[in-house]
């Protein structure tokens, strides 16, 4: 599991992600973002992505490797603000742009335009 400060709808937030297994071949990543704080971007801009670590399940404290310590809203008892689950076949085309813009395009007719395939305007 790797923890880390993020920011999401006006608030600094602790984002946990996971891998869960999806049955015997496939993975799925898990992001749960718990708040910490509503806060103006500008003001944690420079907290963003830092790696924290849990010192407190009970109470929802983490602590950064300046020794930082952030709780979670309400002591730790608020449930994650939002949830997302990408697949790991859905992040392996995000991070390979080939199979993406071949996957993105694999049934519609393509054009170069400027280097990049781009969709042909309709006849």
């Amino acid at each position: 599991m790797k923890t880390s400060l993020d920011y999401k709808k006006n608030f600094l937030c602790i984002l946990t992600e996971s891998e869960v297994s999806d049955g015997p071949r496939d993975a799925v990543l898990v992001k749960e973002w718990h708040a910490v704080h509503a806060a103006e971007e500008a003001e944690v801009l420079t907290l963003v992505g830092r790696p924290v670590t849990e010192v407190n399940s009970d109470e929802g404290i983490y602590v950064d490797e300046e020794g930082n310590v952030f709780q979670l809203a309400e002591k730790g008892r608020s449930k994650a603000m939002e949830v997302e689950q990408v697949s790991e076949q859905t992040r392996a085309t995000a991070t390979n742009p080939s199979s993406q813009m071949s996957a993105a395009y694999s049934n519609t007719a393509t054009c170069t335009v400027d280097t990049r395939a781009v969709p042909c305007p309709s006849a």
